[in-house]
Formats: structure tokens, C-alpha cells, sequence
């Protein structure tokens, strides 16, 4: 296959995977031409893709924004290696990361993704305001632990056995805050890898259920799987994938009032590339995608201006939302009169051999 053949034919390997990006992405060959547009470049930089493949980026973007791009291939063409590059005009900031295409050791063209400085400064921003929130979620059961011990305690049974439980509750905490330090650690820097496995889809939906069936008992929740076709097993990332849908049924379990269902289900789409998705519906609650902004593509509102316990709410959905982005993927609520609210988040997978 020829190099020219071999980069048009790139896009429709990836498509799928490119289109869920939020983020204009661009895929050209090493001159410039542009081969490929995703949905969010057409809407953000006013294209339509079928018109401007073929065409040189010089025609198609501002001409500070394709000098930009243009000196970046070039160095890319000698580098072999991705390159972040920042790119000023008045007030159209971009960082921009070119990542090389090279089958054989040859370059044969480049991923150029377009991200607004605006809106990495407001990532920064809302870590800053989660990590803070973290570390005081650590240190005020910890100050707790010091003033606890700090009192003059007599030989009453009563009075030890208290202290004991009080001081294993804070302890308790102070751990729980701490793992969540840990666990957003990655999150916040930005540095979530993907750790890709083969398994089946209907195992974390079993998984949950079996975790969950207590609770939902003790509420009265009807919890269960929805029947879904058979599907293949994927190739993707089942650690992440789990601890998001755990992330969404435990603010589901929060929501839904006593009586009512909860059903989990999976369905795997296998054109035009394989999507797997995962569903939560819950009768009896109206929500729409207002509600469940930590999870949309735009970024959250400053997550300091939120209260102590809309942080400790609205936390676990920027971590589901991250590692629902980090695997490339979307979310969807659809929310229908007497029947209810469906979350869904879709990402693309592999199909296994």
C-alpha cells in the first residue's frame, strides 16, 4: 500500500474512536493535506469534513493557526516523536499536540489536536479545588484525632469504649480520604493509562448487581439486569469500566426513593466500529443532563463554589467523567414522563479473537 493510500485509509480505522474526542482533531499527510476532520474540528472551526479533505491546511484555517500547524510537521518530519505545541492570537489560545502516524518507520502523517488553552486553565483550576477539598477531608479527621487525644480520659469503661469508637471513625475517614487522594491522583495530573484486557460485558453489570442487592434490599429497590442480546467479548479497559458504573449506581442507589427499579444493562455495537455501552435506568426519578453536569464534555463549574456536600457528591462524577474520557467516550441522559431516567456512557473497544 502506498504511503498517500495508507494515511487515507488511517481514518477509517479510527474514526469511531476520533469522533468521540471533544476536541478538534485533525489527521494530515506530512505536508499538510488534510485527510481527515472530526465532528467537534467541523463544528469548531467551521468546516465541513467532505469539503476539505484533499485541501492544504493553509486554505482551509487561519493563517497564524496553519503557520503554526505547517512548522510543526516540519519538526515532527525530523523529531519522529509527538510535540505539544502552543499556538497564540489574541485571544484564540491553543495547546497543540501533533502525534506522528509511522507504520514501518515511516512517517506517513500526523494526529494534530487542537486544545484551548482557556480550557486546560480551567481543568487546572477545578483540580486545584478537588485536591484542596481532598486534603481537607484528610486533615479534619486527623485534627479531630488530636484534640480527641488531647483530653484527660479517666478509668471509666464507658468513656474508653467511646473514645475507641470515635477515634476508629475518624480513622476511618481520614483512610477514605486518603484513597481518594490516591485514587484521583492520576486524574488530576492528567496521567490516567489505560491497562486493556479481554472479558466478557455482562460481567460488571453481575458484579455490580452482586455488590449492590444488599443495599437495594434493605431500601426496598427492585435492582436488577436487563436481557440483552449475546455479545462477543471486548478487548478495553474492565478496572476503569467497573469503577465507573460503580461510581454511577452508588449516585443512582442515592437518588432513587424506595419501591422503585434500578435495572443495569450492556449492549455491544458492532458498526461502523464496535461500542460498547452500559446503561443505568431508575423508575420513579426525573433527571436531565443539567443534573449530571460533572459527567458532560464541558468542563465543571468551579468545583470550590460547590458545598461541602455537593463536592463529596459531585467528586465521584468528575472521576467517572475523566475515566470516561480517558477511554475516549461519551455520556448520554435521557429522561422520559412515568418511566423514568437512563444514564449512558459508551466507549470504543476492541472486539477479541
Amino acid at each position: 500500500m502506498s504511503d498517500i493510500s495508507e494515511i487515507r485509509d488511517f481514518p477509517r480505522k479510527t474514526s469511531t474512536a476520533l469522533a468521540y474526542l471533544d476536541e478538534p482533531v485533525l489527521i494530515t499527510d506530512p505536508k499538510g493535506i488534510l485527510v481527515y476532520l472530526n465532528p467537534r474540528g467541523e463544528k469548531n472551526l467551521g468546516l465541513e469534513m467532505n469539503l476539505a479533505i484533499g485541501r492544504h491546511i493553509k486554505e482551509l484555517l487561519p493563517e497564524w493557526l496553519a503557520q503554526g500547524l505547517i512548522e510543526g510537521l516540519e519538526k515532527l518530519k525530523k523529531e519522529s516523536k509527538g510535540l505539544k505545541i502552543p499556538l497564540v492570537e489574541k485571544e484564540q489560545n491553543y495547546l497543540v499536540e501533533l502525534d506522528p502516524i509511522i507504520p514501518r518507520d515511516k512517517l506517513i502523517g500526523a494526529i494534530i489536536i487542537l486544545r484551548r488553552e482557556r480550557d486546560i486553565e480551567e481543568l487546572n483550576r477545578l483540580n486545584e479545588s478537588i485536591f484542596r477539598s481532598l486534603l481537607d477531608e484528610i486533615y479534619q479527621p486527623i485534627n479531630q484525632l488530636t484534640i480527641l487525644f488531647s483530653r484527660e480520659i479517666g478509668e471509666d469503661r464507658k468513656e474508653l469504649q467511646k473514645l475507641y469508637q470515635d477515634s476508629q471513625a475518624l480513622i476511618k475517614n481520614s483512610i477514605a480520604a486518603l484513597n481518594d487522594l490516591i485514587d484521583l491522583s492520576p486524574i488530576l495530573t492528567s496521567n490516567i493509562r489505560l491497562n486493556k484486557n479481554r472479558f466478557h460485558p455482562s460481567i460488571l453489570i453481575k458484579l455490580a448487581i452482586r455488590s449492590f442487592l444488599p443495599r437495594a434490599e434493605a431500601k426496598n429497590i427492585i435492582l436488577f439486569r436487563l436481557d440483552h442480546k449475546d455479545m462477543a467479548e471486548v478487548i478495553a479497559d474492565q478496572a476503569k469500566l467497573n469503577r465507573v458504573l460503580i461510581i454511577l449506581l452508588e449516585h443512582f442507589m442515592e437518588l432513587v426513593p424506595p419501591g422503585e427499579i434500578l435495572a443495569l444493562s450492556a449492549d455491544l455495537n458492532l458498526a461502523p466500529a464496535p461500542v460498547l455501552t452500559y446503561s443505568i435506568t431508575a423508575t420513579g426519578i426525573k433527571k436531565t443532563e443539567e443534573d449530571f453536569y460533572c459527567l458532560s464534555c464541558e468542563f465543571s463549574p468551579d468545583f470550590a463554589m460547590l458545598s461541602s456536600q455537593d463536592k463529596k457528591k459531585q467528586k465521584a462524577l468528575v472521576i467517572a467523567s475523566r475515566l470516561i474520557l480517558a477511554m475516549k467516550g461519551t455520556t448520554n441522559v435521557v429522561s422520559m414522563e412515568k418511566i423514568g431516567t437512563t444514564l449512558s456512557f459508551s466507549i470504543p473497544v476492541s472486539i477479541a479473537e
